[in-house]
């Protein structure tokens, strides 16, 4: 009968009997394997898991292309965007079913005590693009780019800290940066940006449209970083080829401003998150798996080469477990008396029957 108690003692009792095959064995099989789920861990949040989003596929990055500063050559330096050339792009664009800007800025949040959070600077379609929507109120209006308008939405856990999770905060208003914005949304809490992923205020460009010299409407101020969801059906090469055109347009049209920007890069969002790791990481992973067969490798070794050690202990182990027990047959009353025994035959004699005597179930250890 199958008694996982009685065969987990006999492993502890071997284990106790050669401590030092033991660290070895699980030492190496646990560094081996510990390497190897950390670099895969690694790797699937980096590589082989999507983005958090509706059809990721569909999101792509979209950066400018610049000439060296002598300005010979190809365009191949990226460079982030203008909002008049991003105006521009997502007007003439057609490749895209919708475009939209971000960058990351530093906000102070109130007035006395002032404490400050990571804010994304983001365009009317930031949150329509990526298929999320806020879990109180609504996303930015078109309108609400322009100067003049003070319009933020809140992530789940500055809502808690600044409204304690007040369900009538829409309309409510709150101080960043010594300015006053209306909340016109609430995030939900499993929503991350994974270019912001700490990010806890959302806002739109309105006070980049506003001064004596704009940020937002000059054409040579790049400051913006770009992302776009491709048309059903639509490749990142017709993607990239459309928008080769409306630069070059562009160039063309504002030499003054544009004139190194003769190009643009069309790459997928994931792509340009993780940048130039996916190479060393593949490579970091596929050594990591290597080194975890060399492992078991060595493991195996060890195992059957102590098992070649104990070949007779096992075949005696096995002999008692099919019931080949020694026993000892005693002559009959009217045989002849045999010769005196010889020394030590009385001892012997009596280990036999002490060995036959013991029930089976005392010598089976498998």
């Amino acid at each position: 009968m199958f008694d996982p108690i009685h065969y987990l003692r006999h492993a502890v009792r071997q284990f106790r009997r050669t401590p030092g095959f033991t660290l070895l064995t699980v030492s190496t099989l646990g560094i081996s394997i510990g390497a190897a789920t950390a670099v895969f861990s690694l790797v699937n949040t980096v590589l082989l898991r999507p983005l958090p989003f509706a059809q990721p596929e569909r999101l792509v990055a979209i950066d400018t292309l610049s000439k060296p500063d002598k300005g010979n050559g190809p365009a191949v330096i990226p460079n982030d965007t203008s909002y008049p050339n991003f105006f521009d792009w997502r007007e003439r664009a057609h490749a895209f079913d919708a475009m939209a800007s971000w960058w990351l800025t530093n906000l102070t949040v109130g007035a006395s005590p002032v404490r400050r959070v990571d804010g994304l600077v983001v365009s009317s379609d930031f949150f329509p693009l990526l298929g999320v929507h806020p879990a109180l109120g609504r996303a930015f209006t078109r309108s609400e780019e322009n100067a003049g308008n003070r319009s933020v939405i809140l992530s789940d856990a500055l809502w808690q800290s600044a409204f304690s999770r007040d369900p009538a905060v829409l309309g409510k208003t709150i101080q960043f940066n010594e300015e006053t914005y209306s909340v016109v949304g609430v995030l939900p809490g499993s929503f991350q940006f994974p270019s912001a992923p700490d990010a806890q205020a959302w806002i739109t460009p309105s006070l980049t449209m506003e001064g004596a010299y704009p940020s937002g409407k000059q054409r040579g101020w790049s400051q913006i970083n770009v992302i776009g969801r491709l048309r059903a059906g639509t490749s990142i090469e017709q993607a990239r080829a459309e928008m080769q055109t409306i630069q070059l347009a562009l160039a063309a049209q504002y030499p003054d401003d544009d004139k190194k920007l003769t190009a643009v890069s069309v790459k997928p969002e994931l792509e340009n998150i993780v940048g130039n790791v996916q190479r060393p990481m593949r490579i970091l992973f596929a050594s990591v798996c290597f080194l975890l067969s060399i492992a078991c490798a060595n493991v195996a070794g060890l195992v059957l080469t102590r098992t070649a050690g104990r070949r007779s202990e096992l075949a005696i182990r096995a002999a008692f477990r099919r019931g080949a027990c020694l026993t000892l047959t005693l002559p009959s009353r009217s045989a002849t008396m045999p010769a005196p025994a010889p020394p030590g035959a009385v001892s012997s004699g009596c280990r036999a029957c002490w060995l036959s005597a013991r029930p089976l179930s005392a010598w089976s250890c498998w």
